[in-house]
């Protein structure tokens, strides 16, 4: 588990982008501090105008060694100063973008996947499909379909009790269907579909874990044999996402009559993060929350984009 955990940690990392040499720095040393070690600026590259800096490594105080000449001068002159050099190899900074990277995103996502493989026992799925066989045996209407690859690896799991059932059958008119859960042991992705009720109150339909975030995965969620065959063949009227493109791709497959739209929440975090303007960000909010005509909606997008030259 600490393996996986470190993996995701190294991952979050090296998918960072710097504006300029300063603000790695200050990511580079802020991260230092947490993990209880300082760093120092080391080796750096210019262009060929030396106009431009290209490559800048920061490295922890202790790497490398003291040299020996400087060793055996201390001894000779003064009392020995405690070594402070051990050639601590941690280190940042890779010049350029992702094709400096030296792996594609899709060699990452390989490797974090054989980690996910290694960590889930055998044991352990067997004792969720066991207990979920006892909750059937429990509830007739209790519901649960799971899928493995060839060797027997758990590669996605579905269930539903005869609870989920009765509000999907009721409030399954709109369904929110998100992936940004991720509290468990493995790090795979928890999937709830999310709805509301009569009461304003949030009702879940379903939930699913998956090993992938692909569409393959999403398809065999949301296809006749797993979440629609569950609750009574019903299609949702409106399915609301993160705007993951592999889930979009999916509804389209299965639920290609229900539109898709893009959860309110995080458009809004979208915002947040790269908007930075008060005034625009509260002007963009009126295309969120506004009630009107399609055509003054559209009138009124046109005119936003004139007066901020978007």
């Amino acid at each position: 588990m600490a393996d996986l955990k470190n993996l995701m940690e190294y991952s979050e990392i090296v998918s960072k982008m710097f504006a300029d040499e300063d603000e790695g720095y200050q990511f580079y040393n802020a991260y230092a501090l947490g993990k209880g070690f300082s760093v120092r600026k080391s080796y750096v590259e210019w262009n060929s105008d030396h106009t431009e800096l290209t490559l800048r490594r920061y490295v922890c105080s202790r790497q490398g060694y003291r040299e020996e000449k400087y060793v055996k001068k201390e001894i000779k002159k003064r009392r020995p100063r405690d070594i402070t050099r051990v050639g601590c190899p941690a280190k940042l900074m890779q010049y350029g973008g992702y094709d400096k990277v030296g792996y594609t995103s899709r060699d990452l996502y390989n490797f974090c996947h054989l980690y996910k493989q290694e960590i889930i026992a055998g044991g352990d799925a067997q004792t969720i499909i066991s207990h979920l066989m006892e909750r059937q045996i429990r509830d007739s209407d209790f519901f649960f379909k799971y899928m493995t690859d060839g060797e027997g690896h758990l590669q996605g799991l579905f269930w539903c009790d005869t609870q989920y059932l009765l509000d999907y059958e009721a409030f399954g008119d709109v369904v929110v269907f998100d992936s940004t859960y991720k509290i468990n042991r493995y790090n795979l992705p928890l999937v709830p579909f999310v709805g509301v009720n009569h009461h304003y109150r949030k009702v879940i339909f379903g939930c699913g874990i998956i090993s992938h975030e692909n569409i393959e995965s999403y398809v065999w969620l949301l296809k006749m044999k797993t979440f629609t065959e569950a609750n009574v063949q019903k299609h949702s009227i409106s399915v609301i996402t993160d705007g993951d493109l592999a889930m979009q791709r999916a509804i389209s497959v299965v639920w290609p009559n229900s539109p898709h739209r893009l959860c309110g929440w995080h458009i809004e975090q979208n915002l947040v993060r790269n908007v930075h303007d008060n005034i625009v960000k509260a002007e963009f909010r009126i295309f969120m929350y506004d009630l009107c005509s399609i055509e003054e909606i559209e009138r009124k997008w046109q005119a936003f984009f004139e007066k901020y030259d978007v």
